[in-house]
């Protein structure tokens, strides 16, 4: 993709109410770094959402077909799986001023 390609994408990607839950959830997180590409644990995410089970997988699978968020899952030995918002997936949040403020 070219940069306009990129930009023309995000202008036009559409959220749903759930996957605006999903952002807002990885926002608020106690380990959200209020930095761009911070990387927080599934747990804290999937714990506080409104849905469960096939439709939370559902709406993490459109937001990563989106290119939004990136989900990995637990591997072996780790604690969790971890989830972050992705450098597109800002872009589109700054379009639409839904961005998280940084503390100070």
């Amino acid at each position: 993709w070219t940069m306009e390609e990129t930009e023309e994408a995000i202008q036009s990607m559409q959220l749903t109410e759930m996957e605006m839950e999903v952002i807002q959830a990885i926002q608020k997180s106690d380990f959200y770094g209020q930095e761009e590409e911070s990387v927080v644990w599934d747990y804290s995410v999937y714990d506080v959402l409104s849905f469960k089970g096939k439709v939370r997988s559902g709406v993490m699978s459109s937001l990563q077909q989106k290119g939004v968020v990136v989900a990995e899952p637990k591997q072996k030995g780790d604690f969790a799986g971890t989830i972050w918002i992705t450098p597109d997936g800002y872009a589109l949040l700054k379009k639409r001023s839904a961005v998280a403020p940084m503390e100070k």
